[in-house]
């Protein structure tokens, strides 16, 4: 995924979110967001599965009722190594993630689906 086709699915989740014509669900499964730059984004109920975040800076961003599960479940995913101090995660499917060395200092995790994580 290039930079702009990024931006233009970020885009189009945003006005999914706010039920805005033209909107539509980011699918960003398999995507490598690995080091970026993604404080305060809006990832709500987009779908995740096997996404690298590897170093990302995700401080306030939002993942409610996102699907974050890896895409190879039976062996377990990427390790989280990101920060997600501040994140709102109430609700995402985090099932099987390896969660090591992850920040997640204030981080609100209200019914996160934790198994196996």
């Amino acid at each position: 995924m290039t930079p702009a086709e990024f931006v233009r699915a970020i885009r189009l989740h945003d006005r999914f979110v706010k039920r805005q014509h033209g909107g539509e669900r980011a699918d960003l499964s398999g995507e490598s967001l690995a080091g970026l730059r993604l404080q305060g984004i809006n990832f709500r109920v987009a779908d995740l599965r096997g996404a690298s975040f590897k170093a990302a800076k995700l401080k306030r961003a939002s993942f409610k009722g996102a699907d974050m599960r890896p895409l190879d479940a039976p062996k377990g995913g990427e390790t989280l190594y990101c920060n997600l101090s501040g994140a709102f995660l109430e609700g995402a499917n985090l099932q099987m993630c390896k969660l090591a060395d992850a920040n997640f200092d204030d981080a609100n995790m209200q019914m996160a689906d934790l198994r196996e994580a």
